[in-house]
Parts: C-alpha cells; sequence; structure tokens
C-alpha cells in the first residue's frame, strides 16, 4: 500500500514539474506514475514547451512581440534587439489588454471576465492594472 501512496506522489510531483515547464499536467502524472522516480527525471530533463514560455512572458507584462520581427523584446523598447527597427515602448495595460481582448474573443461564455481577472492576478499581476486593461479591452472604440 505504501508502494502505491508513494508511486502516485511520483506522479503528482512529476505532473507539476511538467506544467511549470509549460508542458501537460496530465502527461507528466503519466510518467511518474508508471515510472516513479525514473519518470520524474524525464518530465525534469524534457524541453519546456515555447509557445507556452512565450505566451507566459507577454502575459506576465515581462516581454512583448516586436511588431515587425515577432521576436520577444522588453515592453520598454526603442529599438528591437533582433531587427534593429525602432519601435514605440508600450505600456504594460496595453500589452495585457491586447491579451485579455483575444482571451474574451475566444472565451465568450458568461463570466469569463471574473475569470481572465482571477487567472492575471494569480499570476502576479497588480489587481488595478488587470481592471485598466479588462476596462480597455471591453470598451468598443466610437469612430
Amino acid at each position: 500500500m505504501e508502494y502505491v501512496a508513494l508511486w502516485l506522489i511520483f506522479g503528482l510531483v512529476a505532473g507539476l514539474v511538467a506544467s511549470n515547464r509549460g508542458n501537460a499536467f496530465s502527461s507528466g502524472c503519466l510518467w511518474g506514475v508508471f515510472l516513479g522516480p525514473l519518470g520524474l527525471v524525464i518530465v525534469a530533463l524534457q524541453t519546456p514547451d515555447a509557445t507556452d514560455v512565450e505566451r507566459r512572458q507577454v502575459v506576465s507584462g515581462h516581454s512583448r512581440k516586436c511588431p515587425f520581427c515577432a521576436e520577444l523584446i522588453k515592453p520598454e523598447a526603442r529599438v528591437c534587439r533582433y531587427c534593429g527597427r525602432d519601435v514605440q515602448p508600450v505600456r504594460q495595460t496595453e500589452t495585457l489588454a491586447a491579451y485579455c481582448r483575444q482571451y474574451l474573443r475566444e472565451n465568450r461564455s458568461a463570466g469569463s471576465e471574473k475569470q481572465l481577472r482571477r487567472n492575471l492576478v494569480r499570476d502576479g499581476w497588480n489587481p488595478q492594472i488587470v481592471d485598466e486593461a479588462i476596462t480597455e479591452a471591453t470598451t468598443v472604440p466610437n469612430p
């Protein structure tokens, strides 16, 4: 019985490690449950999911995409370090509002704004900045 509990713990830990690296929690759990400590090592050595890591950097406000070459740059950057083109610095609220607009377009269910706010605050965003960004994202500009 103790072995079963130990293997389940390996499964949960492997799932958490996989999730933090941008990979699927369920696949990490399966590796951990079926292979135990070896599965945990395999999950820890997997390469992170680049698109998820990039998305997290953009959502957290630590980076943004260059409008010319689509590489990640700092929000305060005036020149892209990859293509050398001049870019306008962006306020955090504008970057977050763009993400909020995309999220709300994809998730049109009732309560999606509350869920979005909850997720962003949980990810470490300042609640005031989150509220400003959601308001900006949901406000339709007048022509």
